[in-house]
């Protein structure tokens, strides 16, 4: 229901933030849909799709939880995952608000939202341009590893795993070519070899051996 209200979130529509345009209700999730999509973006500007990932993590853990076991999965302490959360929220409004201006026309306040709005400007105003991009793309690192539960080294050392094992199969592949190349290689040789001796055994003539001719006496021969 929220990504259904969140992807059909229309400017015109009342909501949360403004009494819209006067024109008919667009939102396929209804006045429901509108006023949370509208309190969602007001608050956290389009960083608030963030949620729709994070929630979808933590349900299918509680599921893992309930069809294999509490022990199924190492669970980390919970305070992990809201400070997570709220490291990823805050990094990625005040990332939206210094750099993802320009999406405002979409938006009825303010990109990033109000915590955007508040944390990003601050964060301009105490470590500048430069300084403020380094601290929350640090903290959208940090957060969205706590909130959806995973290891960044686990992750590069997993990848790092299937690049080699994709290198190994090709060089695999190219010795069993390389191989095959060889051994027909060898092959044909021998055909050529064994097509030159048996050219140069039709060419050489057979001998003919003939036993001389005895003439017997008549007196000598026996009758039948």
């Amino acid at each position: 229901l929220f990504v259904l209200a969140m992807a059909t979130h229309q400017v015109s529509d009342a909501a949360f933030s403004t009494s819209g345009t006067g024109e008919p209700l667009r939102n396929k999730a209804g006045l429901l849909g509108a006023r949370l999509s509208d309190l969602a973006l007001f608050l956290f500007g389009f960083s608030a799709w963030w949620l729709v990932p994070v929630a979808l993590r933590a349900w299918l853990s509680a599921l893992a939880r309930v069809l294999r076991g509490p022990a199924s999965e190492p669970q980390s302490p919970r305070w992990m995952f809201w400070l997570g959360l709220v490291l990823l929220l805050a990094a990625s409004s005040s990332l939206e608000w210094t750099r993802l201006y320009r999406w405002e026309p979409l938006l009825t306040g303010h990109a990033g939202g109000v915590l955007g709005y508040g944390l990003g400007g601050l964060s301009m105003r105490w470590l500048g341009f430069a300084g403020s991009g380094v601290l929350w793309i640090a903290a959208l690192v940090l957060g969205l590893s706590l909130s959806l539960r995973f290891s960044w080294l686990r992750l590069a050392d997993g990848i790092g795993e299937a690049i080699d094992r994709l290198r190994e199969n090709r060089q695999d592949k190219r010795e069993l070519a390389e191989d095959k190349r060889l051994g027909e290689m060898a092959a044909r040789e021998r055909e050529t070899v064994v097509d030159e001796q048996r050219a140069v055994v039709e060419e050489q003539l057979p001998i003919v051996i003939e036993a001389p001719v005895v003439d017997i006496p008549k007196s000598q021969r026996v009758a039948k």
